[in-house]
């Protein structure tokens, strides 16, 4: 009985010893990493003289300047006059049959949802010049008075 007893602790004292094994063997690596990297001599590494020469020595260096890959498109405009702006469609309309017979020109309305006013428009011109000679013939007259030139780019 004893011998068994005697059994029993040592295989519950070997049991407990392998628990702590592997930070046992982690320990002993870690120390022989360490006293070996400690042992190594330094070596020192020879520099090499520079001649006076290669100081002065400019390296021609290809610059390319990049091209950006978005092209710019020449942008278009065009000029409208605008004549007239009332709060309600009949009252445009009105304005434009008024002043049908006196000009020579397309007249428009349309609804300009920025605010909320119903505006008259001449046709589109290309050029600012014709626009602002148009717009200088029609401010002499007292009811084109506040004529502007809108620009429009598409």
């Amino acid at each position: 009985m004893r011998i068994l007893i005697k059994r029993i602790l040592a295989l519950s004292l070997l049991k407990n010893s392998l628990k702590y094994l592997p930070q046992a063997i982690a320990s002993l690596v870690i120390v022989f990493y360490l006293s070996s990297c400690a042992s190594v001599e330094e070596q020192k590494v020879e520099e090499k003289p520079v001649a006076e020469n290669q100081l002065d020595t400019i390296k021609s260096v290809d610059y390319s300047p990049s091209v950006d890959s978005k092209v710019e498109v020449p942008k278009s405009y065009v000029y409208i006059l605008q004549i007239g702006a009332y709060s309600t469609f009949e009252n445009a309309k009105k304005f434009r049959e008024s002043v049908k017979s006196k000009l020579n020109e397309e007249i428009f309305v349309s609804y300009d949802s920025r605010t909320s006013l119903y505006v008259v428009r001449l046709s589109p011109r290309e050029s600012r010049e014709e626009a602002e000679e148009l717009r200088t013939k029609l401010r002499a007259q007292k009811e084109f008075s506040d004529a502007f030139i809108l620009t429009v780019e598409f």
